[in-house]
């Protein structure tokens, strides 16, 4: 069986620094944890519309609920989680990091006004789902078009 793969030239670089630390043992500097690193750091999101209104899914693993604060301010959503670091104990020294750690956050704007008294958040296996129903004014209303029978 055969499988296309799409060029990303940027994972082939990074598929090559991988190769590269592990062959020699060296550590770029810039890996998960850094300042760098972290700044550069998009929480991944992915969002839906639904005509009601918006379901978004935030992958937020090892995360647990008092970790992570939701707001709406002026139509923009914001996602904010606090990872922390892994500690192995107390005489530990960390030889490597991948797992990204430290506050994320993600700001979105919405397009359409959100009834804020109906959101609903719930993580299930590592997945924020956030339950957003648009305004009553911002739905779609369909209109019935009805025929007008002229007489001849």
């Amino acid at each position: 069986m055969r499988y296309i793969a799409r060029f990303n030239p940027v994972q082939d670089l990074v598929n090559l620094q991988d190769a590269f630390e592990r062959a020699f043992d060296f550590r770029w500097p810039s890996h998960a944890g850094s300042a760098e690193n972290k700044a550069n750091y998009r929480l991944p999101l992915d969002v839906f519309e639904r005509e009601d209104g918006y379901t978004i899914f935030a992958s937020l693993p090892g995360v647990a609920p008092e970790h992570i604060e939701i707001n709406i301010e002026d139509d923009v959503l914001s996602i904010q989680a606090d990872v922390p670091a892994s500690v192995a104990g107390e005489n530990a020294e960390a030889l490597w990091r991948e797992r990204r750690f430290g506050t994320f956050q993600r700001q979105l704007r919405l397009p359409a006004p959100i009834n804020r008294e109906a959101i609903t958040a719930e993580t299930v296996d590592g997945v924020l789902q956030l339950t957003l129903p648009k305004e009553e004014s911002a739905q779609v209303h369909q209109i019935p078009v009805q025929s007008a029978h002229s007489s001849n």
